[in-house]
């Protein structure tokens, strides 16, 4: 039995290999097509370079929040591996779910609805933002979602990696006990042997006398 689930682990670790390296090829292919819109909209947007720079990224008081948060939670395979799958939360879900729990009120008495701001980062540089700095900043967030699915499948690789290394110890083990229990029984058999023998030479030198 576990000689076939090591096989079916050793597949199992390829084709995880295989799907991690064309996650990578499809975060590089989206990471260029990203800086080479934003090249494009800084040269060719009509707003001029000057328009698209760092010059437009918050600086001091200025806090930048993450629209995205990261979840972990540990999953168990059928075939004992242990792994960590990772998931993207929209930060403005978490934000209803707790205005839900704990809604405020104003001195009316009736519940205060808070002004929803906006924290997308191409309103930085301007309302009438270039079609090529949207395509790039889709382009981003589309890598985003692919980092993630990468962190995944290195995850999936190590918990796959780990269950082969536990298989192969127990294998290991057990070929000791199985070598050590073979000497013993050779042990004990030449014993035996040894013992029979002497009982043979007893009885010839006995019918000698």
């Amino acid at each position: 039995m576990s000689d076939l689930e090591l096989n079916s682990l050793v597949l199992q670790l390829v084709a995880l290999s295989q799907d991690l390296v064309t996650a990578k090829l499809r975060l590089e292919s989206g990471a260029k097509s990203g800086w080479l819109q934003m090249a494009q909209a800084r040269y060719k947007g009509g707003l001029g370079p000057g328009a698209i720079s760092s010059l437009q990224l918050p600086s001091g008081d200025q806090e930048v929040l993450a629209e995205k948060r990261v979840n972990r939670d540990e999953c168990v395979m059928k075939s004992g591996v242990r792994y960590f799958h990772h998931s993207l939360m929209e930060k403005e879900q978490e934000e209803e779910g707790l205005k839900r729990r704990k809604p405020e009120k104003n001195d009316t008495g009736n519940i205060a609805l808070s002004p929803r701001k906006s924290n997308d980062p191409i309103k930085w540089f301007g309302i009438l933002t270039p079609t090529s700095l949207k395509q790039s900043q889709i382009e981003f967030l589309r890598c985003v979602d692919v980092v993630v699915e990468i962190a995944n499948i290195q995850s999936e690789i190590q918990g796959v990696q780990a269950r082969i290394k536990y298989l192969q110890r127990l294998q290991s083990k057990q070929l000791k006990l199985d070598d050590e229990n073979k000497e013993e029984l050779e042990t004990v058999g030449t014993i035996g042997e040894v013992e029979n023998l002497d009982s043979c030479l007893q009885n010839s030198l006995k019918v000698e006398e």
